[in-house]
Order: C-alpha cells, then sequence, then structure tokens
C-alpha cells in the first residue's frame, strides 16, 4: 500500500470492522503527517509526538463512525488538529536550544516563525494547504469552514506570510 487514497479507503473500512492490522497500516500511513502538522501547530516535537499518540487512540476509537472511509485523511487531520490546539492551549512554548545553524535552517526558523506569527485561521489553512499538500475541498472538511472561506484565508493567508518574511508589516 502506498498510502493513496483508495488504499487509505480500504484500510480504514477494514480498521472500522476491527481489523488489527488495518489499524496498524493505516496509522503508519498517517503517522508522518499526522506528526508534521502536530509540530507545525506547537513548534515542539515531543509535544507534536504526544499529541499523535492521543490522536491515534481517538482515531482507533471512532474510525467506526466514519461515514466515508475516503475521507479518512482529513477526518483524521482534523483530530490531529483540535488535539495540537488543545495541547497548544494549555501548554508554554519550548525553550529554543541554542547551537550553530545553517543558512537553510536560519531561513526555515524564519518561515516558521512568520507562520506563527499569523492569527491561526490564516495559519491553519496554509500549513494544510502548503505543508500537507491537502486539496481545498479537505482543508474545508478538516476545519469544518466553507470551500469559498478556505479560498479566501489561503489567498490572504499567503500575502500576510509574504509581508511579514519581506519584513512588511500592515
Amino acid at each position: 500500500m502506498d498510502g493513496s487514497r483508495a488504499d487509505l479507503a480500504d484500510l480504514a473500512g477494514l480498521a472500522a470492522q476491527g481489523g488489527r492490522e488495518a489499524q496498524d497500516k493505516l496509522l503508519r500511513a498517517l503517522e508522518g503527517e499526522m506528526i508534521s502538522l502536530a509540530y507545525w501547530r506547537l513548534k515542539d516535537v515531543h509535544a507534536a509526538h504526544d499529541v499523535v499518540q492521543e490522536s491515534m487512540i481517538e482515531i482507533i476509537r471512532s474510525i467506526g463512525k466514519l461515514d466515508d472511509p475516503a475521507r479518512v485523511r482529513p477526518w483524521a487531520m482534523s483530530i490531529v488538529s483540535h488535539n495540537a490546539t488543545d495541547a497548544g492551549r494549555r501548554g508554554n512554548p519550548p525553550a529554543r536550544a541554542g547551537g550553530p545553524r545553517s543558512e537553510a535552517d536560519v531561513d526555515r526558523e524564519k518561515v516558521i516563525d512568520a507562520l506563527h506569527r499569523l492569527p491561526d485561521e490564516y495559519r491553519q489553512v496554509l500549513v494544510l494547504r502548503h505543508l500537507q499538500g491537502f486539496r481545498y475541498a479537505e482543508i474545508a472538511q478538516t476545519l469544518g469552514l466553507p470551500l469559498g472561506t478556505v479560498r479566501s484565508r489561503i489567498a490572504r493567508g499567503d500575502e500576510l506570510l509574504t509581508r511579514q518574511l519581506r519584513g512588511v508589516h500592515d
């Protein structure tokens, strides 16, 4: 299985029937994306892994309630997103480690910092679109927003992010 939509849908269907092997394969197929999403929301790898573990338990417990197995990816990511939001509200921002950094690390850090300075409504859609590769419809389903709202937030978020990176503020 390569993680395609059809493969994930098949795994989700089997996992909903209680297939332990299908549950494990489904979680492994989604784990990287879940960690990435949680990390981008929390900026702390340990907290991201905690959120993913919590989310995996929730996914397995509630997968039988998933109406359309083809929608397992955005459904699972919405669980991670909500859990990461809750964890972010409970925790403190992590301290940054010191040490030498490459130019690429500095650039990446600037982008991450700029993303985290954006209002949450724009940061969420930009992370899902640009970093997770979600389609507009998947973002709308994941966040429970109308498609037009997703499109406008991505456009405005891209504009705000560009301005942040250039040092231009409203």
